[in-house]
């Protein structure tokens, strides 16, 4: 990986926007992409970040609009680094939709930031590659 063009990523105004996924090591996603929901494939998976409002929301979409929503906080750190933690969690599946509990902290490191490309690896040692939307 070439050396990371942005200085500061985590708390550069170019990470705010919609980033589309197009890899991760994410288990969960990955469970939800091959398995769909309830019978419903995955459409889309996405992250949308807020940086002067200090959100991030990480969204599945599927089939019938479906979809399930985790919003978070988003604290830049100091270099590559910002902290999250988990505020809600919504499920919708065709008509019912559902609240769940959110759970979880941690935080993401940016190996990479550019316009359209950002490389994440997180607490959990998964790495994302999104690009922007």
């Amino acid at each position: 990986i070439a050396l990371n063009p942005t200085p500061s990523p985590a708390a550069s105004p170019l990470m705010g926007g919609r980033w589309n996924m197009r890899w991760t090591s994410e288990k969960e996603i990955l469970f939800l992409l091959e398995k769909g929901l309830f019978g419903l494939p995955c459409t889309s998976v996405y992250q949308v970040i807020d940086t002067e409002a200090g959100s991030l929301t990480n969204s599945l979409d599927f089939e019938e609009e479906s979809f399930l929503r985790v919003g978070s906080t988003f604290r830049p750190g100091e270099g590559e680094r910002f902290d999250f933690k988990f505020q809600s969690c919504a499920l919708k599946w065709r008509w019912l939709e559902v609240p769940l509990p959110p759970v979880g902290e941690g935080w993401g490191s940016q190996v990479y930031l550019d316009n359209t490309l950002r490389i994440q690896k997180d607490s959990r040692g998964d790495m994302l590659i999104a690009t922007k939307a």
